[in-house]
């Protein structure tokens, strides 16, 4: 079976349960829709610091490599779910390829063991870890075989699949985005790593009042100012195609003016 044919399965757990079907193991299958079952498609992630980490690592600069190699975001989904273990790994993933030879594993607790070849099974399309050890509820725990089985889901059907996780919040903690806060985050330079200085001037230091900086006092522009969140040229791309459609809408504008001038 192809991608495509893995992307059209539907969402994650649609896909596990496609997953588990072909499996020959009977003990394994019942292992796998048992953990699936409890956890439920909230919990791709290991944790909410797994999670806002990749999602971090995969909107930065390697954005293009997490779309079009999913072993590679496979392999850091997993390299990832354990701080110890990210901690070996992050100068050995790069913009072009994991470097598995250079990650040392000397010390290593057995559950960092097994994400380590886990991720490098999915890499490189080695098999590492058998089928049968999988089964082993004492080898491998419940938490560690969920996030594995994941991990082969973002292999066979991209990254898009981690984007299924619900539960992203607004910085005020609600569930609901107002169009206006997406307006203003897709226009902040400070996502592509730059950062425009005194945007707003205090008035009064006595009440500490703010106002925005019309030109009365210097604006500094510093670029790459700290890590990017996206690349620059994705954020330039989105400034270009707002405004072709504000440029769209005004014109739509200009001619409605224009036939209603014509009808009075």
């Amino acid at each position: 079976m192809n991608e495509a044919e893995w992307r059209n399965r539907g969402n994650c757990l649609e896909i596990v349960d496609c997953v588990v079907s072909r499996m020959q193991m009977e003990h394994l299958k019942r292992r796998i829709e048992e953990i699936f079952c409890e956890a439920g498609q909230k919990l791709i992630f290991s944790s909410p610091a797994h999670k806002e980490k990749y999602l971090l690592l995969m909107r930065g600069k390697r954005a293009d490599i997490f779309c079009s190699h999913p072993n590679y975001a496979a392999a850091v989904f997993l390299l990832s779910a354990d701080d110890g273990l990210w901690e070996r790994a992050k100068r050995h993933v790069t913009d072009t390829g994991i470097y598995f030879d250079r990650i040392r594993l000397g010390g290593v607790t057995l559950e960092q063991y097994i994400l380590f070849h886990a991720a490098k099974d999915v890499h490189n399309g080695t098999k590492h870890i058998r089928l049968s050890e999988l089964a082993d509820r004492e080898l491998v725990a419940d938490r560690l075989l969920r996030l594995i089985v994941n991990a082969f889901v973002i292999q066979k059907c991209g990254v898009g699949m981690t984007k299924q996780e619900k539960g992203v919040k607004t910085a005020t903690g609600k569930d609901k985005w107002n169009a206006t806060v997406i307006a203003k985050m897709i226009r902040n330079e400070k996502y592509m790593g730059d950062a425009l200085l005194q945007k707003t001037y205090t008035v009064d230091f006595m009440t500490k009042k703010k106002v925005v900086n019309n030109g009365i006092v210097p604006q500094y522009y510093v670029e790459d100012d700290h890590e990017a969140i996206i690349p620059k040229e994705l954020f330039f791309r989105v400034q270009e195609e707002i405004m072709r459609r504000s440029a769209m809408c005004k014109s739509a504008v200009t001619r409605k003016k224009k036939r209603m001038a014509s009808i009075l």
